[in-house]
């Protein structure tokens, strides 16, 4: 059981990290952009105008 622990263990803070990393560079990646959708017949819906975050004071 303890040997199986110690080799488990590393396996899942490595796909831990992994998965953390991924999941920050997608912030980072989408935060800047606008949410713009294209509808049918070209017309582009740019919907609300997006609001400040607390931290952008």
């Amino acid at each position: 059981m303890r040997d199986d622990l110690t080799r488990v263990l590393p396996m899942v803070g490595i796909v831990f990290t992994i998965l953390t990393g991924i999941v920050i560079v997608g912030y980072l990646y989408s935060r800047p952009r606008g949410g713009t959708i294209v509808l049918p017949g070209g017309i582009t819906y740019l919907g609300p105008s997006p609001t400040k975050a607390i931290s952008d004071k």
